[in-house]
């Protein structure tokens, strides 16, 4: 009993490894990204082709995470905030994560090129290789690594409307580029936190080339300066009148309260390096992770009024 019960456990323990391995949180809002897009395109009759193709999403997203942290699974043992990850924790070998990324890859694809149309199936190929292949190695070679980045994490957006009879519309490319700009305050706030990881590892992010995080303050307050005209770009397609008020409503809101935890991130590093900083930075990606889901809701009302 004993020996089945170890045996048990040590099953269950591989598998919450493999789960930590597609980092589940950012899974959940890729597949949510994929619906939001397929809406804006018009979801009708075709709501169980976008579900295929939010699965198939699913597993490549989970097939690029695995892939990320085998290419970095040196960098992430040198880093204390990802040294406990299944792969440099010692919990997974290389060969393991290599095989479940080219499984999930392969039935990914599959599901999209075999039951959405050819285009799906296309995008999730681009988006995989963009992030494994391109954005991946970049984040050890240049600080650009960011704009890089920013393509894939929003590119679901694309494959959800690609799903749609109606395909890829203009309210979808503004979102696109909303979800696009979003990502650099974001991303500030947690280069800017975990700057010495970053450092550690060798790799090249702009807390790490300017320690002062004056770029990084500049990068968060230009681009969340420019999300609140974009954001208000998609309530052009919107037909319904109170749908563009609350799309417009929502991008000033949200846009002003982003800004201003932007501005405040930028100048509290240029005081102080220590902790007040980390506490503005803290506080800029709450926002960040906030605006997001809160501004999709908006989105998916307006249409739905529409």
């Amino acid at each position: 009993m004993r020996i089945l019960a170890r045996t048990k456990s040590i099953e269950q323990s591989k598998i919450r490894d493999y789960i930590e391995l597609c980092k589940p949180r950012i899974a959940m809002m890729v597949v949510l990204t994929v619906y939001v897009g397929g809406l804006l395109s018009g979801i009708g009759a075709e709501i169980w082709t976008l579900t295929a193709a939010a699965i198939g999403v699913l597993l490549v997203a989970a097939s690029g995470c695995a892939m990320n942290q085998y290419l970095e699974r040196y960098t992430d043992f040198m880093m204390p905030r990802t040294a406990n990850r299944p792969l440099p924790g010692g919990r997974l070998s290389a060969n393991e994560t290599v095989i479940f990324g080219t499984i999930t890859l392969a039935l990914g694809l599959t599901m999209m090129f075999a039951l959405c149309h050819w285009s799906v199936g296309t995008l999730g190929l681009v988006t995989w290789f963009l992030y494994v292949w391109v954005y991946t190695p970049l984040k050890g070679k240049t600080i650009y690594n960011t704009m890089v980045g920013a393509v894939p994490g929003a590119m679901p957006i694309l494959i959800g409307a690609a799903a749609m009879e109606n395909g890829i519309n203009a309210a979808t490319w503004w979102f696109f580029a909303v979800l696009c700009v979003w990502q650099f305050p974001h991303f500030m706030s947690i280069a800017w936190l975990y700057r010495k990881d970053y450092a550690d590892g060798n790799l090249k992010m702009v807390t790490v080339t300017d320690p002062s995080g004056y770029w990084a303050g500049i990068w968060a307050i230009g681009f969340a300066s420019a999300l609140i005209p974009v954001s208000f770009m998609p309530a052009i397609f919107v037909e319904n009148l109170v749908g563009r008020v609350l799309v417009v409503l929502a991008g000033i809101i949200l846009g002003v309260w982003f800004l201003k935890a932007s501005i405040r991130f930028a100048t509290t590093v240029r005081v102080d390096r220590g902790v007040t900083a980390d506490v503005a930075a803290r506080k800029l990606l709450r926002v960040s992770l906030m605006y997001l889901p809160l501004y999709m809701f908006a989105l998916v009302v307006a249409v739905l009024l529409s």
